[in-house]
């Protein structure tokens, strides 16, 4: 028996389909040089709807989401699936110090995830309601909501792409646009 949880990813994917919603994702870059730009996933959703222009944006998952997928779909052993994935005279250098072969594999890890992983529509369209949600009001009060300055530019892109997809989710689930805000809020 499912549990909530997939049981409402299950109706936020029966009510995508009902507005002709799908959803197309492949891994992507995000600029950036931290430890979590490097780990995390990147996809390209590319959404398609009956009532709507197509429309591209990226989702990102964290590491952690990575490795519990790659736990769970027992896709990646760890050691077993890497033995022969990390070239020998690299991995013999490695052997020295623990850190950095624990380091190597672990980067290798996501790099595999990264590439088998793909977003499921629910999780993204729950994740575009939730970004999209405030924009109903003005840019100032946004950003008290959200702890940005109303002086930065930066911000006043933030809530411009915010509301941009407020109207494309509108364009695209219309009458159902409160019941898929509903459901995301479930998860």
């Amino acid at each position: 028996m499912p549990t909530d949880y997939e049981a409402t990813r299950q109706q936020i994917r029966d009510l995508a389909a009902s507005h002709g919603v799908a959803m197309t994702a492949e891994p992507t870059t995000r600029e950036g040089d931290d430890q979590w730009n490097k780990e995390a996933g990147h996809y390209a959703c590319a959404f398609t709807a009956e009532s709507a222009k197509p429309r591209t944006v990226t989702y990102s998952v964290g590491p952690g989401i990575l490795a519990g997928w790659a736990d769970e779909n027992k896709r990646l052993p760890i050691f077993a699936t890497l033995r022969g994935q990390i070239p020998d005279d690299w991995a013999m250098a490695l052997r020295g110090n623990k850190s950095l072969y624990h380091t190597a594999i672990r980067e290798q890890i996501y790099k595999i995830a990264r590439d088998k992983f793909r977003p499921d529509i629910a999780d993204v369209l729950s994740s575009l309601v939730s970004d999209a949600s405030g924009t109903d009001q003005p840019f100032t009060d946004w950003c008290a909501d959200y702890g940005y300055s109303d002086d930065s530019r930066k911000a006043e892109a933030m809530y411009r792409e915010c509301q941009e997809t407020m109207f494309w989710l509108r364009a695209a689930f219309r009458e159902d646009m409160e019941k898929l805000q509903d459901m995301s809020g479930r998860l």
